[in-house]
């Protein structure tokens, strides 16, 4: 899903439905958390356009820190739905040269993925 009204449109997963009719939420991006989330503020989320500038986490998963670099949308592939709902997919990116390491293309799960403000 997507949160509304936010400056990020990264993807968040759902990790509890609350009796209250609200969700707590995890940013696929990151880990980083948040709850009591209205169902008035989620939206199914949408993949980035072909050609937009996003930032690309390079780091491992479950490492303590994100390590995002520029990177360019190039390809976007569903890899699992369900009622028109994207439940996995994966971005090909072409991420800038950094740090001695040339530029290159490469596929990206979508939660490794955050558009630019």
């Amino acid at each position: 899903v997507q949160i509304r009204g936010t400056a990020s449109a990264a993807p968040w997963k759902i990790q509890r439905c609350n009796e209250d009719g609200t969700y707590d939420l995890i940013r696929a991006t990151d880990g980083e958390g948040t709850s009591s989330v209205g169902q008035a503020f989620l939206s199914i989320y949408e993949p980035y356009d072909i050609g937009s500038e996003a930032h690309c986490n390079m780091g491992t998963y479950g490492s303590d820190h994100a390590e995002f670099v520029p990177c360019t949308i190039l390809q976007y592939s569903s890899q699992l739905t369900k009622r028109s709902m994207v439940l996995q997919g994966k971005y090909e990116v072409r991420v800038y040269a950094r740090d001695g390491e040339p530029e290159r293309e490469i596929l990206l799960p979508m939660w490794k993925v955050t558009k630019r403000p």
